[in-house]
Parts: C-alpha cells; structure tokens; sequence
C-alpha cells in the first residue's frame, strides 16, 4: 500500500502488518495521488510548496515516476525510493492520474484535456479533448471504459475505442473525489467532497446500491477487488 499527504512524504506500507517499510521525505509537494505500474515502478502528482503556502511558480506540471524498493519488488538493489524521471506535456497542473487495468496506459488529466501515455515508454499517443477546466478525478474500467469526474459531481464515461463520451448523470454534491470501477464497469466506488462516507454506483442504471458512512480524504481498492484502504488527513491514520 503506497500513501501521500500534505507533508511531501510518499509512504510504502506492509498492508498485513501495518508496518511502514520505507518513505520518501521532502519532495517538495503534496502528493495527491500515487499509483503503483508495473516493474516496481510508481507514479505521482501533487501541488508543489514553498514552506507552507502553494507556490504555483514552482510548479512544472509534471508527473514524477519512482523506483519502489528492492525489498518490496524483490529485484534489482535498491533500498529505497529513487525518482526515475518527471513526466511533463501538460500546460498547467495535473488534476488526476490513472493507470488502465492492463498496465500498458498511463491516463493523465490538465486543463481541458487528458493525456494517454504508453507505459512501455512514457510518450504521449493520444489527447483526449474535454468541456472540463478541471477534472478531479479519472479511473479506467476493466472493459476499457475511461472515468472521469469533477467540480460539479457529474460522472461522465469514455468509449473504450473512439474515447467519445458514452454518458453522463450527477451523482453527489460537490465535487468528485474518487471514484473506482469494479467488477466489469457497471459498479463503482464513488466519493463526494459534501457527502459523508462514499456509495456504491450503478453506472448501468444510475442509482446508488449502497451507502457507506466511513470517513476520509482517499481511498484505494486493491487489484483484485477484496479490500478498500481510507486515509484520513486530520488523524494521520491509513484504515
């Protein structure tokens, strides 16, 4: 399990024990999102910060990828986080990440558009267009299907091969936090800034299925959908 928080740290724990294994310290921004590729490899975004206040000037837009320690891999002979390279293409700051199930897609959002990058070697294929200033939050289905969300709760979803927009509906007030597909796209995990807890959403036939009260400012779902993580920021805790 990897986390990331205000304090510029990235943190690599043991999810059966709890035990934090390494972390990286002093990168300089809130790390808002950070996704685990392929080959031991992670990426994140964050908002970069002089002291304690923002520094947009400071700011490259760009995405940071990292080398995950040896000891967790269990290959190569590194023992801790390295920063392989930064990511740019963006001409303002990112708003979300996502990795598609397969691996080989890296999704990132900007300023009105989401790049498609080929994980194998990090270029830009495909810009997808968007009505959006800011998108919140992005997730790729199973069945290639693109998430993506933002200010006003409205949940909007991509064709896999035209990447035209499939559909759309509100889903919550204020706007999107995280959202995660589960099963075969037709169910997500869905977190509202104004709603307390997160709902299980039938993208199917858009309604809510179920209703969860737990609190937190993140969430992750593991790969093979039997657990969820919650961060929360006032605590400090990861449950």
């Amino acid at each position: 399990l990897i986390s990331g928080g205000s304090d510029g740290r990235i943190i690599l724990w043991d999810r059966q024990t709890g035990r934090e294994i390494t972390r990286v310290e002093g990168v300089g921004h809130l790390a808002n999102c950070v996704l685990p590729l392929s080959g031991g490899r992670a990426v994140s975004f964050g908002v970069w910060y002089s002291g304690e206040q923002p520094d947009p000037a400071a700011d490259d837009y760009a995405i940071r990828l990292w080398q995950l320690p040896a000891s967790v891999r269990r290959e190569g002979d590194s023992s801790a986080f390295q920063l392989l390279d930064t990511l740019g293409g963006h001409s303002d700051a990112v708003q979300a990440i996502a990795v598609s199930r397969d691996g080989k897609n890296l999704y990132s959002a900007g300023a009105g558009e989401i790049l498609v990058r080929d994980v194998s070697t990090f270029e830009v294929f495909r810009t997808l267009k968007t009505d959006r200033l800011r998108t919140r939050v992005l997730a790729a289905g199973a069945k290639g299907f693109l998430f993506t969300g933002g200010i006003d709760g409205v949940l909007e979803r991509w064709e896999p091969v035209s990447r035209e927009k499939y559909d759309s509906v509100h889903v919550g007030k204020g706007w999107l936090e995280y959202l995660h597909p589960l099963g075969d796209d037709d169910t997500l995990v869905v977190k509202c800034l104004d709603s307390p807890g997160y709902i299980v959403w039938d993208a199917k036939n858009h309604r809510v299925l179920r209703r969860f009260e737990e609190s937190g400012q993140a969430f992750t779902i593991s790969a093979d959908g039997k657990w969820l993580a919650a961060g929360e920021g006032q605590s400090g805790t990861v449950k």
